[in-house]
């Protein structure tokens, strides 16, 4: 039944993307125009049956997974490598599930009646991309199932037009989805206006005692970014009230009754803000990373006059090493593509009788396309009466899988001594995975400039496991079997990647990382640097590229230490990232490679 229910809705989406070839008479076709004719492709037999969230969910139906379609968006003729417009038509799509020795599996032809190719025409480029029919919430859609933005002119005749033919990632973050003050979002603000309360608690910024100087230089980070996420934000208040209130009861001898009124001040102030900076959840609540949100304490000029404070970076500059905030993109959704010559017959094909006869799209093709036969052609004719494309679609996107495991049972952090942390069962789970390197790519799916100006950062929040719980980062001797997949672009070829996994802390205890503390309930990052060169096994092109389109990366990261973790993101396209990775040279699709995070 839920078979039948996705064939219906595969047959009514189509029908409604695609309106109707006009019909060209005899005279026309006879004279050289167009030729009336039925298209048919499929798609291969192994979109289907890879294990990720974007793949199996979108396209088959079952427990926790999602009924879709697939829409071929654009059709383009080429006679050569000239494009000869493009095409649309009634679609029939017919689905037929069989087994073979790999076991149960789904592929797909896809029919268009009477679509007009003119005589010539001896290829097809074939665009399509898997919807998810069910998710009403636009937003949400694209956090799970990603989203690339095509470019298509609106005339393609020449190969210049193919050649503005281009996809790229989404960016979470757009300014028209906040509501904004001198660029910066209303939350962001809010949050670092609790870090102001706190800071302008009387007496504090001008007192000359040591430890309350210390204690306020601590508290506004010597100028460096800060966290500035809600989460972070609540911890951080609530860590400072506890060392006032500690120093208050302790009464180090150089604490007086002005100070201890001071140290008051602070508590008060940091206790009346702990509450409300639960009903914040900036920036979780718009998809972006913890790390994303910075503050700093600094000085700044605007319509009300000069200030002094905590406030939000949003954007790369000079002084500020963070990533700009738009950079930060979904995962790539499952977009489609062949380049494919065609086989054309001057004999009529009913495909739907055909297909439904036939094991496979080979055997379509080798029944009713058989080269050896009088009146079929790899181009069509003024007599052709049915076309059908010879390679399957395939995936125009690469698909990484990570796995990642602690190198010890305890960790130990950037602290002096140094803190150890044990690594129990349920105490960093991964909450995100962030992907480096992603530009926009071409007609073809590939790369077209390793330029960093329209560089991308994939944030995947949706690496819970099938059963909708985490994964959690745990000590093994062995390589995980699994672990969360996300969709990504093809990478620029020779061009080492880095991949950022995103841990939550529930060890209970706050440790020390490279740029500050991580308090419980607040989340660090841990960056490795997949090698594109070297490595065994069969390569895609032959080329050495981290991610190929239509090809699974697997990388294997194991944690041997805290001591490098992010408590904010860095600036991801400078070079001087401390990685502290160990990697064992190895490149090979679907094969390991194995990272060693520090």
């Amino acid at each position: 039944m839920k078979r039948s229910i996705e064939i219906w809705l595969m047959a009514v989406a189509a029908v409604m993307l695609l309106t109707g070839c006009y019909d060209y008479d005899r005279d026309a076709v006879e004279s050289g125009n167009p030729v009336r004719v039925p298209l048919a492709f499929t798609f291969s037999s192994t979109a289907g049956d890879r294990q990720t969230r974007q793949t199996s969910d979108v396209l088959q139906t079952g427990d926790n997974r999602r009924t879709v379609i697939i829409n071929p968006k654009h059709i383009i003729p080429l006679i050569g490598d000239t494009p000869n417009g493009s095409v649309e038509g009634q679609q029939d799509p017919v689905e037929k599930t069989y087994t073979d020795a790999q076991g149960d599996y789904i592929e797909r032809l896809y029919h268009y009646q009477y679509c007009n190719l003119s005589p010539g025409v001896n290829g097809c480029f074939v665009y399509a991309q898997a919807t998810d029919v069910n998710q009403s919430d636009e937003t949400f859609r694209k956090v799970y199932n990603g989203s690339l933005i095509p470019t298509f002119p609106t005339s393609i005749k020449t190969t210049s037009d193919v050649q503005n033919i281009k996809f790229e990632l989404e960016s979470i973050y757009k300014a028209s989805d906040y509501t904004e003050t001198n660029g910066i979002p209303e939350e962001a603000s809010t949050l670092a206006g609790y870090l102001n309360t706190v800071a302008e608690a009387s007496g504090w910024k001008t007192s000359n005692n040591i430890y309350l100087k210390n204690l306020f230089e601590n508290f506004t980070g010597h100028g460096s970014d800060l966290p500035g996420s809600a989460a972070s934000v609540k911890n951080w208040i609530m860590a400072v009230a506890t060392i006032a209130q500690n120093y208050y009861d302790n009464s180090p001898i150089s604490i007086g009754d002005a100070e201890k009124t001071i140290l008051s001040n602070i508590v008060t102030a940091a206790n009346g803000i702990t509450i409300t900076v639960n009903d914040n959840s900036y920036p979780r609540n718009k998809y972006l990373p913890d790390g994303a949100a910075a503050v700093r304490w600094t000085t700044w000029t605007d319509d009300q006059g000069s200030h002094e404070g905590f406030k939000p970076t949003m954007q790369t500059t000079t002084l500020d090493n963070i990533n700009s905030v738009s950079r930060f993109a979904y995962p790539a959704s499952l977009y489609y593509f062949v380049s494919s010559q065609i086989l054309a017959s001057d004999t009529p094909v009913d495909f739907n009788s055909a297909y439904s006869t036939s094991t496979s799209w080979s055997t379509v093709l080798s029944e009713n396309f058989d080269s050896n036969t009088s009146g079929v052609y790899t181009e069509v004719k003024s007599s052709t009466k049915a076309v059908a494309l010879e390679s399957p679609v395939q995936y125009a996107v690469a698909q990484l899988m990570v796995t990642v495991r602690a190198d010890a049972e305890s960790l130990t952090d950037n602290s002096s001594p140094t803190k150890t942390i044990d690594i129990e069962s349920t105490t960093f789970p991964l909450t995100g995975v962030i992907v480096c390197g992603q530009r926009p790519v071409n007609y073809r799916f590939e790369q077209a400039s390793n330029s960093d100006t329209d560089m991308k950062f994939i944030y995947d929040s949706q690496v819970k496991t099938n059963g909708g719980d985490y994964y959690y980062l745990t000590y093994s001797n062995s390589t995980p079997s699994s672990g969360p997949m996300t969709l990504v672009l093809q990478s620029w070829t020779n061009e080492n990647v880095n991949i950022i996994l995103e841990f939550e802390n529930k060890s209970g205890t706050a440790f020390e990382c490279l740029n500050g503390t991580v308090y419980p309930d607040t989340r660090f990052y841990l960056v490795g640097e997949v090698v594109a060169t070297g490595g065994t096994g069969t390569k895609p092109e032959g080329v050495n590229r981290v991610f190929t389109k239509d090809y699974i990366t697997t990388v294997n990261m194991k944690v041997s230490s805290l001591a490098k973790a992010y408590n904010v993101l860095p600036n991801l396209l400078t070079s001087n990232l401390e990685i502290g990775i160990e990697t064992t040279p190895q490149w090979v699709a679907a094969t390991p490679t194995v990272i060693r995070l520090e």
